[in-house]
């Protein structure tokens, strides 16, 4: 608990402590689910089993939130440790592949430190948007 705590400067009081153990943890597991779900199902729209009313991953929902969703995730307060996303790999498959995907970024802190890192070695430079 006190390294994920840890990864986060000036955490506010609310989520530290006995008190604030639980709550954190359960914002974690949540966020972390719902990252590696997306991921997921923006990988593989073909595979998607949702509901065609589901409002986040059905294809439709997807399709109207996926541009927001993914800005959401490079602001830099909405970062969560890499080390939560690995460890609810590892329990969901008994290994670590997030490790095997990020490894040409090198050791990396949240998912916005892969983007970066991503755009920093990128072969090829990007465009500028005019």
């Amino acid at each position: 608990m006190g390294r994920l705590q840890g990864s986060y400067n000036d955490l506010d009081e609310r989520w530290t402590g006995n008190a604030g153990d639980g709550e954190f943890l359960l914002l974690m597991v949540v966020d972390g689910c719902f990252l590696l779900e997306f991921l997921r199902v923006i990988e593989g729209w073909a595979t998607n089993d949702y509901a065609d009313d589901d409002p986040v991953f059905s294809y439709h929902g997807m399709l109207s939130a996926e541009p927001y969703d993914r800005r959401d995730m490079l602001v830099l307060e909405n970062q969560l440790p890499l080390l939560v996303l690995e460890k609810l790999v590892a329990v969901e498959s008994g290994e670590t592949p997030l490790i095997e995907l990020l490894a040409g970024t090198g050791l990396s802190l949240h998912p916005l430190d892969v983007y970066r890192k991503s755009l920093i070695h990128c072969p090829a430079p990007l465009p500028w948007p005019s």
